[in-house]
């Protein structure tokens, strides 16, 4: 839907994606820490293990994030102030591996500290070393690290897909919110199905 002058237009995908999966690790995909589980988590993970499927058959290159917050690497920083949770997130915990559905051990596992996956990272000179023009970013939470990576995404002059049903939050209310602000400036919002037909 569009507003004002806002959403008018459509983002037509480039000729060399990648998929990035955005914190679909133990600790958002279980209910083991209190801050996973949910029914639209669990769907985007599903959708994500399809589209997965047809990324690694049409040798699309595929970026795992996971977020870990050790000691040694500096801690939890800003973020104990507002989700101390995450602290249980800590390098050789259960919390901090990519859910078996989804992981492959051709896909590239990077780390990161901040909500978006480009914050800290080398994703940016990855991705452009691999001539990478559009990205199709799945993962959680949307209204947080997947809104962030998508602005970011665009940033830095990605093409940006969003498939609606490969992302997850803990609420219907705040995933619909994101998604329509971040479709009418920043991404195509779209479907698991239509990705894979542009990947085949």
């Amino acid at each position: 839907m569009a507003y004002g002058a806002y959403g008018r237009g459509t983002v037509e995908p480039g000729d060399r994606p990648a998929v990035v999966v955005v914190d679909y690790q133990k600790a958002f995909t279980t209910d083991g820490i209190g801050m996973g589980g949910s029914e639209l988590i669990e769907r985007g993970v599903v959708n994500t293990a399809r589209l997965l499927r047809a990324a690694r058959a049409a040798g699309v290159p595929v970026f795992q994030f996971i977020v870990s917050f050790g000691e040694a690497e500096g801690g939890l920083g800003l973020w104990g102030r507002k989700v101390p949770a995450l602290g249980k997130i800590v390098p050789g915990s259960p919390w901090v591996e990519v859910d078996e559905r989804l992981w492959d051990p051709s896909d590239s596992l990077l780390v990161k500290k901040w909500p978006s996956v480009f914050a800290g990272t080398p994703l940016a000179a990855l991705l452009t070393s691999q001539r990478i023009d559009t990205v199709i970013v799945t993962g959680c939470t949307t209204s947080g690290c997947v809104r962030a990576s998508i602005v970011d995404a665009f940033s830095n002059g990605f093409l940006t897909l969003v498939p609606e049903d490969a992302v997850g939050d803990q609420e219907q209310g705040p995933h619909d919110a994101s998604l329509l602000d971040c479709q009418r400036r920043y991404a195509e919002v779209t479907t698991t199905d239509a990705c894979i037909a542009y990947l085949g």
